[in-house]
Parts: C-alpha cells; structure tokens; sequence
C-alpha cells in the first residue's frame, strides 16, 4: 500500500462563491430569434432565482450574520435581549426566541466564539432540520434562523475536523474525501451554491486517486451517520475500517469512542 503525502485542508464551511445569477447568464440576443418557454421551463427558472435570491439572503454579504449582527450593534445588548417574540408565538416558542437572544448576546460578547453549545436552544437537533430552520424564514425569526445556522456549523466543522485528524494521523485520505463527497450530496440545493458547480466531480476524483493507492473503501461504506457528532467524540481506525459498526442512536448514549 503508498502512504500518500499528508496535505489537509478542512473544506470552506461555508465559501461565498462569486457566480453570475440566473438572471445575470443570458445568452445574446439574435434579431429575428423568438423564444417560447414552457410553463415547466418558466416554473424552473423561477424555482433557481428563488434559490439564489434566499441563498444570498442567508450567506450573502448581507445575509443572516450581518443582519444579526448590526441589529445587536444598533440595539445595544438590553434592548437586543427585551426583543418581543413575534406575536404569533405560543409560550414554548416565545421561550424559546427569548433564550436564543441570550445565546447570541453572549456569542456577541466574545466575538463570535463559541464556549458551551447547549446554550444554543436549537443545539442538539440533527443537521438536516438545523437547515431547515435556516431556510424557514415564514416560520422562525432572523435571530432563531441565525442560531439553527451557527448550530449547523459547528457540525459540519466538527465533522470535517475529526477526519482531518484521522488524516493526519493514519496518512489515509480516503475517509476525508468520501465524508467531504458524501457531505456535498446531502446539502440542499442553498447550501450547494456555496460551492463550485465542479466540486464533486473534483472530490469523486481525488477519492479514485486514493482508493487506487490505498485500496477500495468497503460496499457501502458511509460516513454520513456521523455527521451529528457528539463535541466529545472522535475517530478511530476501528469504526473506519468496519462499514459495520453503527453509532448509538440515542443521546443519551456514550458516543467518546466513534
């Protein structure tokens, strides 16, 4: 077996790609010529300029961090934290926009930095419904929206991390770049344009390049399960090497060893 060279970089969680919208990539316009979309052609392209409008709403230079951002700046911490719930909410969610608006304020306080993940009223739930959230903006506030999107990136970093070390300490790439292939195959189409229309096809070729160096990963073989991983849990050659091995389902069980 070739022990490939050591060289890992965490994937960007998330990278701002500067692309043309929809409405930005239109062919030149030739006299004579008549264009005739279908209802179907027409619901699509709208369908994509809502995806690239809420993507930009969410991740753009004005998306939830600078909105969350500047109110609290504007605000000021007291009157940040006295925000009223939206008069629609019911008591368990009144409860909880309240207690994400202490979380934010302390993540605020330290500039950003994280120090205990259960004070994030959306901590704990899995990556597919913190995305949701994010994305649900008749449903949840600015605030809660922006929490669900710090609780799913602290995941995602989590993840990334913990293979990068098994990269670094086994020389096997293969993990890395199955988990990174198997993390772009379940992003929603928003999160997706955080990326390159040819990232997968990049990261599928360094995973060949791999498995040809270092031998096939196992049928069916998934790292995906992991991607809710517990902040004191790590990797290890045993649940990699045995496609197998299935990580507790409930969180109440240890998961130190995964």
């Amino acid at each position: 077996m070739k022990v490939l060279p050591v060289t890992v970089s965490l994937p960007a969680l998330p990278v701002t790609v500067l692309r043309s919208s929809p409405s930005q990539q239109q062919l030149p316009v030739v006299d004579g010529d008549q264009v005739s979309l279908s209802e179907q052609s027409l619901a699509t392209a709208k369908t994509k300029n809502e995806i690239w409008a809420l993507h930009a709403r969410i991740y753009g230079p004005r998306g939830l961090d600078q909105q969350v951002g500047n109110e609290y700046r504007t605000l000021g911490e007291h009157a940040f934290k006295s925000l009223a719930p939206p008069e629609d909410y019911g008591p368990v969610d009144a409860q909880r926009f309240t207690k994400t608006l202490r979380y934010l304020d302390g993540i605020y306080k330290l500039s950003g930095v994280e120090t205990k993940f259960d004070e994030n009223p959306f901590w704990g739930m899995g990556r597919g419904e913190l995305a949701a959230i994010e994305m649900d903006e008749a449903g949840y506030t600015k605030e809660e929206r922006y929490a669900a999107f710090r609780a799913k990136g602290a995941l995602d970093n989590m993840f990334f991390t913990r293979l990068a070390e098994y990269t670094t300490s086994t020389h096997d790439h293969r993990p890395m770049e199955k988990g990174y292939l198997e993390y772009l195959d379940n992003l929603t189409p928003v999160e997706r344009l955080n990326y390159p229309d040819n990232e997968r096809a990049a990261v599928a070729a360094r995973l060949a390049h791999a498995e040809e160096e270092q031998g096939s990963l196992p049928s069916g073989f998934s790292l995906w399960k992991y991607i809710n991983w517990d902040p004191k849990g790590r990797c290890n050659r045993e649940v990699l090497a045995d496609a197998t091995v299935v990580e507790p389902t409930s969180s109440a069980q240890s998961r130190t060893d995964v």
